[in-house]
């Protein structure tokens, strides 16, 4: 014979009750990313973009300080936004025939025709366009420069 728990006088104790188990959470398997594949760089662009990439991996591996190394991490991503746009056939004819002038007054080492004619490029054509790697080129020309690349 089992008797039920009893409360005050007048009233029914309930029996304990447990809490439901809580179901563990498994762990979502997460879909692995997609690889992006990016289309390749026309070849009449490949090789300024070579000059552009080399002379950044001179300039990242000459900087000494903190400052320098951050310029060359910004500079190397607003590079891929340039081969990018390139890739997708963004740029304009004007600032393409600019950016070859660059590259070759920088494969020369002529960074101050290289920053004449970054110059004359941003004051010519649409800024807000091209301001993303524009931006980018003009710090790595400057400091190429700066370290006697």
């Amino acid at each position: 014979y089992h008797q039920a728990p009893q409360g005050p006088p007048g009233t029914t104790a309930m029996p304990l009750q447990r809490p439901a188990p809580v179901a563990e959470k498994q762990p979502v398997a997460q879909p692995q990313p997609v690889p992006v594949v990016k289309a390749p760089i026309p070849s009449e662009h490949q090789p300024m973009v070579k000059v552009f990439a080399d002379l950044l991996a001179r300039c990242q591996q000459a900087a000494s300080n903190a400052m320098m190394k951050r310029k060359g991490e910004d500079s190397a991503k607003r590079l891929e936004a340039l081969r990018d746009s390139i890739r997708q056939n963004v740029v304009s004819p004007p600032v393409l025939a600019g950016l070859h002038k660059m590259s070759h007054a920088a494969a020369n080492r002529d960074y101050i025709a290289a920053l004449q004619e970054h110059t004359a490029v941003i004051s010519t054509n649409n800024f807000s366009q091209i301001s993303t790697y524009m931006t980018g080129l003009k710090t790595l020309l400057q400091m190429a420069q700066q370290l006697h690349l």
